[in-house]
């Protein structure tokens, strides 16, 4: 014959086992506890980008002025570079050397 869970039985497995409502709030307390621990790292990860995109568009800024003064370098250079041709020309055509 076989033997049937008494209520007393029921009671007892209650307070070994762990029914499914403890288990859900149980679930439930671990998930609000990690959501809290990660809300710093969620602001963090937002005010990283933000800062993030700030460096970016400094960067850009400063990439651009390098090759507006790269730029300029090469004119300057290249004017320089005539001024020095033409001064040399000018004194190889002057009847007087400089000292």
């Amino acid at each position: 014959m076989i033997d049937m869970i008494t209520d007393q039985d029921v009671t007892k497995l209650e307070k070994i086992f762990v029914t499914k409502e403890e288990l859900k709030t149980s679930i439930d307390r671990v998930i609000n506890y990690i959501d809290y621990r990660l809300e710093p790292l969620e602001e963090f990860k937002l005010d990283f980008k933000e800062f993030k995109e700030q460096v970016l568009k400094s960067l850009n800024f400063l990439v651009g002025a390098y090759k507006r003064l790269d730029e300029e370098r090469v004119v300057a250079f290249k004017q320089f570079d005539n001024h020095e041709t033409r001064i040399e020309l000018l004194e190889s055509k002057s009847p007087k050397k400089p000292s």
